[in-house]
């Protein structure tokens, strides 16, 4: 089954549905084009949707900040990242600091175990999040 192609923007409150954008304007409107159904959104909040669900089932976007955690007896596995569109494919980036040394990280989301992920915020609403 296709992904649904959405996109979220904000308004006073966030928008979703399809996309127009001209002269750097940006538009949501419904999926059924109903009447009055248009609103203009920031373009700098405008976020596509992934296709993928956190684990509580909740739509992810672009440029939202989720959280990875994930332990066992064996080993923990915890980071924030900040979902984004790369090389063809929606994935998490996130930095972490190795001996001094920053190391930049990309995953596909269809590699990740979504069962650990949740949504913390986005850029947009609360950019701070992303240096945690």
């Amino acid at each position: 089954m296709p992904r649904e192609i959405k996109f979220r923007g904000k308004q006073k409150t966030w928008i979703y549905g399809g996309i127009s954008v001209f002269n750097n304007e940006a538009t949501i409107f419904d999926k059924d084009c109903v009447a009055n159904s248009a609103y203009e959104v920031d373009i700098n909040s405008i976020g596509q949707f992934t296709g993928f669900y956190d684990k509580k089932q909740i739509d992810i976007y672009e440029n939202d900040i989720v959280r990875y955690n994930h332990s066992t007896s064996k080993f923990s596995v915890s980071f924030t990242a900040l979902v984004i569109f790369e090389k063809g494919v929606f994935g998490l980036y996130w930095e972490r600091d190795m001996l001094g040394k920053i190391e930049r990280n990309f995953e596909p989301l269809s590699k990740i175990d979504l069962r650990f992920l949740k949504i913390i915020g986005n850029t947009y609403d609360n950019n701070q999040l992303i240096k945690k």
